[in-house]
């Protein structure tokens, strides 16, 4: 053997011994020792040198490099590698490139045609690059996208941001960029002298975050750019200021905590109204709200809050926050003793179209509900106590204390024929105590004291029926339901009484209401579904009431003073294609009076779905007959056009409409949407916009 030079070739398992033997014997110490596996692998103890060629995979130092070629420079300590390099260090940071030369134990060197992958798929490219002190990473002429690479390496991304030059600190965990220029298919859109962001491996840093641009109809055009103080590991606040043309500056902060007993967060928002938000709504030198929620948990007692409170009603609506109509705030402890549980609510509304009816509850304070499972109970089964107590206040009218306890209890069984059995009974008590209101006066209404005790029980059988086929399964399940109502038919007329509205449906006909809301009846209904091997399913369900009590409901209910309306629905998919329908019939000339029916198909290119509603005179009030329906295309790769409406077909009038162009992939969205609202809530009028939303994914978002 050569004491120039020995070789191993094309046997791996040798080069791996050979590496592990030889390698730290050529003047390198215990602590930077290496491994090195290749196919081949040249040694020159005179160079004091190695040089290795295909699959090469060296570790040292704690970092992992591969290469087709490496030539090691033991002596001074330089590692040449090229081809298909990967170079990851001990913080998992891959660093991919054509060439690479490294010195000082991997600390120091140069690279050409370098990328570091980043989260989300994204990635920094650069021509070279210079590596210093193992910490310091510049880049010239970097370019950053979160794009697929396109399938001709010279084609320009759909986005990308080109800079003179990038900096990554691991030692602040920071990559710096100067002199930025944002490319949309090549072409240059917005300059920056300026930015950076935290390396992947920090969780969070004070700083600004990606600003918003958007032009609002009522606020004018506007800029919002975020900045976020990082003040402790467990919480933080991000300041939101909005610059607007026509309105001022709109302040907003955002606050999260963490604590031991939970967390929460907070948003408050304040301006001073500049232009017609100033007095459109009434004189308001001030307009504002705060928007807040958590879930806290201290001595087994559990806090569940959500509130939800502006300044004065339009506030949200104007200031596109919420177009909700009714804005609910509530707070909630809740607690667990063994087998009993007990909570206490308090809730507030705010009527944003005018609340002043004297049924419209202001709030409730409290609701205090405790329930209790019994674990063996005496008749078998299982049974429930539930209490409660709740005390609701009025601006008009009545105020209210409503106490109630009831005792459910069930049992079910299934015998040697395959009939299932079951019996459901409820008792509950309930007491109604009124108090005069802040304007009793206006409205003159019998609201006396009153206690009633009521009891409900159900005997419910159905006989599920299968049937396997060669080609199909079908189930057919028959079933019968009686119930029988004990109590006071004055529960019904009582003033202010809380319950759920009676109104015969598919769903609701075989479910039991509480005592006191119930009436003695019998159900039948029966449930035919069928599931092929090719894909197609369907379900239809039939089903009536007969009135077996002397108390008649209101007509739109559906149930009548015998018998019911026939309800029925149906739901049928095949592929990509499906239609559901809920129908209403009269019992004696089977004309429709409700009918809800959908329709939705979908493939890779085309989707649409419609939806129509029908109700006739006196089921909701006025004859009411609308559809919605919306439809996407997509006619290139990443394009789609996407159209959506809403129309009362009764007076022929659209209630909304949209139209918008998109644009989609792994890394960017960019949608052109016209919207146009018909409607008006309180003294916010109908309105149309166009917006343009633009989000670099990973990056930032424009709004326009």
């Amino acid at each position: 053997m050569s004491q120039k030079m020995n070789k191993l070739r094309k046997n791996p398992i040798y080069a791996v011994a050979l590496s592990l033997l030889i390698v730290p014997a050529l003047s390198v110490s215990a602590q930077d020792q290496a491994q090195i596996e290749a196919d081949s692998l040249t040694f020159n103890q005179d160079q004091n040198s190695v040089a290795a060629q295909g699959n090469v995979n060296i570790l040292y130092q704690g970092k992992s490099l591969t290469a087709d070629d490496v030539t090691w420079d033991q002596g001074k300590d330089i590692i040449k590698a090229d081809g298909n390099i990967n170079l990851i260090d001990p913080d998992g940071t891959r660093t991919r490139a054509a060439h690479m030369e490294l010195r000082d134990k991997m600390q120091n060197g140069n690279m050409e045609r370098i990328s570091v992958d980043l989260p989300d798929n994204a990635r920094l490219q650069s021509p070279s690059a210079t590596l210093q002190n193992g910490t310091l990473l510049t880049m010239s002429s970097p370019t950053y996208t979160a794009c697929e690479p396109c399938e001709n390496p010279e084609d320009a991304p759909f986005w990308q941001i080109r800079s003179r030059e990038s900096v990554q600190n691991k030692t602040t965990q920071t990559v710096s960029y100067w002199h930025n220029t944002l490319d949309i298919y090549g072409l240059p859109i917005i300059y920056t002298p300026y930015f950076s962001h935290p390396t992947s491996d920090v969780k969070k840093r004070s700083g600004f975050l990606a600003p918003s641009i958007g032009s609002d109809g009522k606020l004018g055009a506007n800029i919002t750019t975020p900045y976020f103080i990082d003040l402790a590991p467990n919480y933080d606040i991000t300041l939101r200021p909005q610059i607007t043309t026509d309105e001022g500056i709109v302040l907003s902060a955002d606050w999260r905590h963490l604590t031991k007993a939970g967390q929460y967060e907070m948003t408050l928002i304040g301006t001073e109204p500049q232009d017609e938000l100033a007095t459109v709504d009434g004189d308001h030198p001030f307009r504002g709200g705060i928007l807040a929620k958590g879930e806290l948990s201290v001595s087994d007692w559990i806090l569940d809050f959500d509130i939800v409170e502006p300044s004065d009603d339009t506030f949200f609506d104007r200031y596109n926050i919420s177009d909700e109509t009714t804005l609910t705030s509530n707070a909630k402890l809740m607690r667990s003793f063994g087998q009993d549980n007990v909570s206490i609510e308090m809730v507030n509304y705010r009527y944003v179209t005018g609340g002043n009816g004297s049924t419209n509850i202001q709030h409730i304070l409290p609701s205090v509900q405790h329930t209790r499972r019994f674990a063996n109970p005496f008749l078998g089964g299982k049974m429930t106590l539930a209490n409660s107590a709740i005390h609701s206040v009025r601006n008009y009218g009545y105020d209210l204390t409503e106490l109630r306890s009831r005792l459910d209890w069930y049992t079910s069984t299934i015998d040697r024929h395959g009939l299932v059995w079951r019996v459901d009974n409820r008792l509950q008590w309930d007491g109604f105590y009124y108090n005069q209101g802040k304007h009793q006066a206006t409205f003159q209404t019998a609201a006396n004291d009153e206690t009633y005790i009521a009891n409900s029980i159900a005997l419910n059988v159905e006989y599920p029926l299968v049937r396997f086929g060669p080609m199909a399964t079908q189930n057919l399940k028959p079933r019968v339901q009686i119930i029988g109502a004990m109590g006071d038919n004055d529960y019904f007329t009582q003033y202010l009484r809380s319950g759920v509205a009676q109104d015969i449906s598919p769903s609701a006909l075989f479910r039991m209401d509480a005592p006191g809301q119930e009436t003695s009846r019998a159900n039948y209904g029966v449930e035919y579904s069928i599931e092929t091997n090719s894909d197609l399913r369907a379900k239809f369900f039939v089903g009536q009431s007969y009135n077996l009590d002397k108390y008649t409901l209101a007509s739109k209910t559906g149930y009548g003073d015998d018998e019911s309306n026939i309800v029925s629905n149906a739901n049928l998919s095949f592929g990509q294609f499906s239609v559901n329908t809920e129908f209403r019939l009269d019992q004696v000339d089977r004309s429709v009076l409700r009918n809800q029916t959908s329709v939705a198909y979908a493939n890779d290119r085309f989707s649409a779905d419609a939806r129509y509603s029908f109700y006739e005179t006196g089921q909701i009030g006025d004859r009411l007959e609308d559809a919605a329906y919306g439809a996407r295309y997509r006619f290139a790769q990443n394009w789609s056009v996407r159209g959506q409406r809403q129309e009362n077909l009764r007076t022929g009038v659209a209630v909304n409409d949209s139209l918008s162009l998109l644009y989609e992939d792994d890394c960017t969205m960019l949608e052109i949407r016209y919207t146009k609202d018909n409607t008006q809530v309180g003294n916010v009028e109908p309105s149309s916009s166009i917006n343009i939303y633009f989000a670099l994914r990973t990056l930032s978002e424009l709004n326009n």
